[in-house]
């Protein structure tokens, strides 16, 4: 039930955003100064899954080998540990943003440039250009659930990575490439895959545990 709500929040959100923000935040967008624009078009690329991706898919090979080799078993464990975290943010940003891309392709919608340029605000379902995949947002997907995966794995650090997710998210705006609703979306989309995956590698005994309290923390055997 609590994730049914919260699913229902989340769709009740983009809904109320569609019909009063979308819109202005395009117009908005299109007026703000050009340093603004720019500084928003670095900080946009921490949304971009290819700078977690690769070095993680090159991260843990590298650590499989080292643990393996390791004579010492407190340092094995340890690599162990470090190889299965990785393991769990690489599932965890990939597979959001696979399901992320699916659902751009469904539903269609054209990104904000078309509607300054052609007044199109519309929903073009199967949408194969990236022109009609502005629903839900890649990057708000990707920095979402980096900023989760790495709250989960770093608990101290989760206030400081939230309020970095938002800075990017509000810079797929200002960039042109998004409407608030996208956001949400692909914010969405990073709770309901992210949450699971790490109960998922709980019950294995990865990563993370769980209290007698029902809470989830890292710490899951490494062996």
């Amino acid at each position: 039930m609590r994730w049914l709500a919260a699913g229902l929040a989340a769709a009740l959100l983009a809904a109320l955003s569609v019909a009063y923000l979308d819109r202005p935040s395009a117009y908005w967008a299109s007026a703000l100064a050009p340093a603004v624009v720019a500084f928003c078009e670095r900080l946009t690329a921490l949304g971009d899954s290819a700078w977690y991706l690769v070095p993680l898919a090159i991260a843990i090979p590298v650590l499989h080998v080292a643990s393996s080799r390791s004579a010492d078993p407190a340092r094995a464990a340890r690599l162990n540990w470090l190889l299965w975290a990785a393991l769990f943010l690489f599932v965890a940003i990939a597979g959001s943003g696979l399901l992320t891309d699916l659902l751009k392709i469904l539903f269609g919608r054209a990104r904000p440039a078309l509607l300054l340029r052609e007044g199109d605000f519309g929903w073009h379902p199967l949408g194969l250009k990236a022109k009609l995949q502005s629903f839900p947002s890649g990057h708000a997907n990707t920095v979402t659930t980096v900023a989760l995966a790495l709250g989960m794995l770093a608990p101290r650090l989760r206030k400081a990575l939230a309020a970095l997710a938002a800075l990017v998210l509000l810079s797929r705006i200002a960039v042109g490439e998004h409407y608030p609703s996208d956001l949400i979306a692909g914010a969405a989309v990073a709770f309901a895959t992210t949450f699971p995956l790490r109960a998922a590698f709980a019950r294995h005994g990865r990563v993370f545990r769980r209290t007698e309290g029902g809470e989830f923390i890292p710490g899951g055997t490494a062996d």
